[in-house]
């Protein structure tokens, strides 16, 4: 472990093992308990088989299914988020960090403390972890519905999955859950699904949706409806005063969480999507990219496209 003066205001400190601290108010709150005795420290191998957690001891306990074609692995759902106890909540504040700062190989400190601080599980409509048969936490996904004008949507959250467990569809899947389950409230209605993301990479794949239904696009206008629902989901993220409406760009969306260290953004294999990313997205800037979908579609695509390959890190790629 590198050296370092413990301070009970710390939560995580990534080095070459991930040497990771909680504040002790919340270690002392969580189920765990003082066996914690304030801090965790996960290395590369063991953290690379999953991050351990009391997940039998969260309450209430969650709806538990397994992940077809992946042995071993289940999904654990609490829908609403908002259910979970104080303790439950303590417990997940502990874990999530660590977790998202080996995914992701960064330190994911500054922004789990702001969703802590925004009242993150009272706001999440469906919290979902992945455990394996070790008991131990490989990946996350969350999602929060709203409405807007009437319309329905549904905001893709934060998701990540340990790099031994990406590329296996497991976002995707659970997504595909989410997004099918929201649609079985009112089917004859169309869902607007929205995700913040500076990479063209993932709007590609909500390609599968139509081209024509995904927005911003290069030189299209975007409609009335897709900018309310742009905007609500800005504030959401408590930065609807940064936003562009008209581009449903978000102005230096990251830049106050992480900031960039280098100007690279991932090519999606479209030339010309991938020129529109460079040209229109600033240094931490992001889109609010907004997908309209009917049932008969997204029946189609959640089985034939996957959303992601492995998880979107709340930092860069899709949060």
């Amino acid at each position: 472990m590198d050296t370092h003066t413990w301070q009970a205001t710390d939560w995580v400190e990534v080095g070459p093992n991930f040497a990771t601290l909680v504040p002790m108010d919340v270690v002392g709150k969580g189920p765990s308990g003082p066996r914690h005795a304030g801090y965790t420290q996960v290395d590369g191998s063991s953290g690379g088989e999953g991050v351990e957690i009391a997940y039998d001891e969260l309450q209430p306990k969650p709806r538990r299914r397994a992940l077809p074609g992946n042995q071993g692995l289940h999904r654990l759902t609490w829908h609403p988020a908002s259910q979970l106890t104080v303790e439950a909540q303590a417990e997940l504040f502990r874990v999530l960090p660590i977790i998202s700062s080996i995914a992701f190989g960064l330190d994911t400190a500054p922004y789990w403390r702001e969703r802590h601080a925004e009242g993150f599980f009272d706001k999440t409509t469906e919290f979902t972890l992945i455990v394996n048969e070790a008991k131990r936490l490989v990946g996350w996904a969350t999602f929060r519905a709203f409405t807007v004008t009437g319309h329905r949507c549904l905001y893709l959250d934060s998701t990540g999955v340990l790099p031994k467990f990406q590329s296996r569809g497991l976002i995707s899947r659970i997504q595909g859950y989410a997004i099918i389950r929201e649609f079985l409230k009112i089917p004859v209605r169309p869902l607007y699904l929205t995700l913040r993301t500076e990479s063209p990479v993932i709007y590609r794949m909500l390609v599968g949706v139509g081209s024509t239904n995904i927005f911003p696009q290069p030189a299209v206008s975007v409609p009335q409806t897709v900018r309310e629902v742009g905007s609500e989901t800005a504030r959401i993220l408590g930065q609807y005063e940064k936003l562009i409406e008209a581009e449903l760009r978000i102005e230096h969306a990251y830049v106050e969480l992480y900031g960039r260290d280098d100007e690279s953004l991932p090519a999606s294999g479209d030339p010309e999507l991938d020129r529109f990313f460079r040209q229109q997205l600033g240094l931490d800037d992001a889109f609010i990219v907004v997908a309209r979908l009917t049932l008969p579609h997204a029946l189609l695509w959640v089985a034939r496209r996957p959303l992601s390959r492995g998880g979107s890190s709340p930092q860069r790629r899709g949060s």
